[in-house]
C-alpha cells in the first residue's frame, strides 16, 4: 500500500440555540409615573421603584454594563444634600444637581446580570440620608443597557486517523477485517445522536475527489462525542468485489485518458454521517 495520504477532511458542524445577532441590542426603559414620582418628598419620604427586564430576553443571554439616569428637581448637592440611590441593595451613588432646577444623575451598574437575576431591578432612594432638612422631587428614571445573545454551542467532528487491515487480491480489507476510525470533537459541546459510517471508492484529481461509489455501510448507532475526547469507531469492512474494482479502474482510464498533467489515483474513502451534521470524510489510497 502507498503511504497514507489524507486528501480532504470536511469538518462537520451542528448548531443549536437561538438566533445569533451581529451587534448588541440596546434597551432603554423610561419610568415617569411611578408612585412617589413628581412629589416633593423629604427625609421621611424615602421610596423606591422597579425596572423590569425587557420582554424577550432569555436566561443565559449576556447583559452588559448598564446606566441608570435619574432626573430630579431641587438637588442641593453643593449645599450638602445627600440623596442615596441603591439598586438591589447595592449603593450606586448620590443624586447630583442644584437647587430649584432639574438635573440628571447618571450612575453605572456594573453587575446588572446578577442584580437582574429575577428579571426585576429594585431601586431605592434614601432622601436626605444625613437628615439635613433637604427635599427632592423625582421626575423620571431611565435604565439603559445592552444584551448579547451568546453564540450557540458547536459540535465539530474531525477524523484524526484511519487504520485499514491489509487484504488480498487488491481489496482494502479481508472479510471480517476491522477498520478503526478515530474522530474527535473539537467543538464546545457534546454530541449525542446517530452515527453512520460508509466506505466507498473515489476517482480523483491529485487533490479533490469527484465521485464516490459506496460499497459498504455500518450503523454505529447512537454515540456520545465529548469535546476533546477521541472516539474510535470499529466496524467490519467487507472485501471490495472484484467486479466493482474492475469497473472503477475502467472509469479511471476512460476519464483520465489525455490528461497527462494530472495524477489520477484510486482511493478508498471513509465517510461518517451524523444527525444534522455534514459528512466527515477521509481518504486512503488503495493497496
Amino acid at each position: 500500500m502507498k503511504g497514507r495520504v489524507v486528501l480532504l477532511v470536511l469538518v462537520g458542524m451542528i448548531v443549536t440555540g437561538g438566533i445569533c445577532l451581529a451587534t448588541p441590542v440596546t434597551v432603554e426603559q423610561i419610568l415617569d409615573s411611578e408612585p412617589g414620582f413628581d412629589q416633593y418628598r423629604c427625609g421621611n419620604g424615602d421610596f423606591g421603584w422597579t425596572h423590569t427586564l425587557s420582554a424577550g430576553i432569555l436566561p443565559g443571554w449576556i447583559l452588559a454594563d448598564a446606566t441608570l439616569t435619574i432626573r430630579a428637581w431641587d438637588v442641593d448637592y453643593a449645599q450638602g444634600e445627600r440623596d442615596l440611590v441603591t439598586a438591589e441593595g447595592t449603593e450606586l451613588g448620590y443624586l447630583q444637581g442644584s437647587g430649584s432646577t432639574y438635573s440628571n444623575t447618571q450612575m453605572v451598574i456594573t453587575n446588572l446580570a446578577d442584580l437582574f437575576a429575577d428579571g426585576l431591578l429594585d431601586i431605592w432612594l434614601d432622601i436626605d440620608k444625613y437628615v439635613g432638612g433637604w427635599c427632592v422631587t423625582i421626575d423620571k428614571s431611565i435604565l439603559r443597557y445592552q444584551y448579547e445573545i451568546p453564540p450557540p454551542p458547536v459540535v465539530r467532528a474531525d477524523i484524526v486517523s484511519v487504520e485499514v487491515p491489509a487484504g488480498a487480491g487488491g481489496a482494502t480489507g479481508a472479510p471480517g477485517g476491522e477498520v478503526q476510525i478515530m474522530i474527535v470533537n473539537s467543538g464546545d459541546t457534546t454530541y449525542v445522536g446517530p452515527c453512520e459510517v460508509f466506505a466507498g471508492l473515489a476517482y480523483t484529481t491529485s487533490w479533490l475527489p469527484e465521485a464516490v461509489t459506496i460499497f459498504d455501510t455500518f450503523d454505529a448507532g447512537v454515540i456520545e462525542l465529548v469535546p476533546g475526547v477521541p472516539l474510535t469507531l470499529t466496524f467490519p469492512l467487507a472485501e471490495i468485489p472484484v467486479g466493482l474494482l474492475d469497473l472503477f479502474y475502467a472509469r479511471l482510464v476512460a476519464i483520465w485518458t489525455g490528461y497527462v498533467d494530472d495524477d489520477p489515483q484510486d482511493y478508498v474513502g471513509f465517510f461518517i454521517r451524523f444527525d444534522g451534521m455534514p459528512t466527515v470524510v477521509d481518504y486512503l489510497p488503495l493497496p
